[in-house]
């Protein structure tokens, strides 16, 4: 038994002397900071989207103010976000958490081009806006056609990037949200409780005795701690030649 201690604590010696052990014991700190905030940085830098809404048709006729109103109501909730964590002395968390969860549209009036415009010409005019070569004070981000299909909303949009699905998403919930009040309101709801329905969002408070307050979570208590990353071992070969223990 002896000799296994002396052969364990040689080896764990040489280790220790290793340019490696002293790297990966510098990286775990860097690797943490850079693993969870550039994600964070980066969303939270990406700019606002400019975003045309066209109704395509009569039918279509009442769902930019749908829309619209959905838009509100997202920044209406961010800035109670902010509000909150201001009065509970949080405002830079707050501010760093509605930036990233916030909305990132701005709905802009659509083109003459692009909204009196159709068939092959419309085509071209929504090319030209989102085109990286239009000037910027001229450029979209992405254009938004409303209509109905079999009485129900739908919409087509055009995004200056392939892989952009924030404006889909954001349109997707916004129409979802009209049909919905649209089927209270012709069930016999009130038009105001169907709007109350709709906007209604209960206030659930969390709670842990981990907290820093020993109570309510707050915003810097989702900030996940250092602990919570892989061991530097797992980012790269400085440790040993042998598995990562992670």
């Amino acid at each position: 038994m002896k000799r296994t201690l002396l052969i364990a604590r040689r080896e764990y010696v040489a280790y220790a002397k290793t340019v490696g052990f002293w790297l990966s014991l510098l990286a775990l700190p860097l690797f943490a900071v850079l693993g969870g905030g550039i994600p964070l940085l980066i969303q939270s830098a990406e700019p606002i989207k400019a975003v045309a809404v066209v109704e395509d048709g009569p039918n279509a006729t009442g769902l930019a103010a749908a829309v619209r109103a959905s838009l509100q109501s997202d920044l209406d909730r961010q800035n109670e976000r902010l509000r909150e964590a201001a009065e509970k002395g949080q405002a830079g968390a707050g501010r760093a958490v509605a930036s990233i969860s916030g909305p990132k549209i701005r709905l802009v009036a659509p083109p003459p081009a692009i909204a009196e415009a159709t068939g092959p010409a419309r085509d071209a005019a929504i090319k030209t806006a989102l085109a990286k070569e239009t000037p910027k004070d001229r450029r979209l981000d992405a254009v938004v056609f409303l209509s109905r299909v079999d009485g129900k909303p739908a919409a087509q949009v055009w995004t200056g990037r392939a892989n952009d699905n924030d404006v889909s998403g954001f349109i997707r919930g916004a129409l979802r949200d009209a049909r919905r009040t649209e089927l209270l309101t012709a069930a016999g709801v009130a038009p105001a409780v169907a709007q109350e329905v709709q906007s209604f969002r209960p206030e659930v408070k969390a709670f842990s005795p981990n907290a820093a307050s020993g109570g309510e979570i707050s915003m810097r208590d989702r900030i996940p701690p250092s602990s919570a990353w892989p061991p530097a071992s797992c980012y790269g070969p400085w440790s040993s030649p042998g598995p990562p223990s992670c």
